[in-house]
């Protein structure tokens, strides 16, 4: 369920918004990440109930911006696996209080 923005100002720069969706989804997915690390697309994938596209997105997303780092690459399978990394966690922190 979306909340609704939140007026803090009379000015549109001064809008809050509260419970943003996409925030949301791309901390669900960084925590996931956090907890069964290291994990590769395909395993974070199956933990969303195969909501692939989207997982492809926010884990494209989240290697671009160096939220993630490479763990682990099976040559053979072409198989890679990613850990949080220093940015990644710390926008974790940010978000979790700590």
């Amino acid at each position: 369920m979306r909340r609704p923005a939140v007026r803090v100002g009379t000015q549109p720069e001064d809008r809050v918004s509260v419970g943003n969706p996409k925030l949301m989804t791309l901390l669900a997915i960084l925590r996931r990440i956090r907890a069964n690390e290291p994990i590769n697309f395909y395993q974070l994938a199956k933990m969303r109930d195969g909501a692939y596209l989207t997982v492809y997105k926010y884990f494209k997303f989240c290697v671009k911006q160096g939220l993630l780092e490479l763990a682990e690459y099976d040559e053979a399978r072409g198989s890679k696996k990613y850990v949080l990394s220093e940015k990644g966690l710390a926008l974790l922190r940010i978000f979790e209080g700590g």
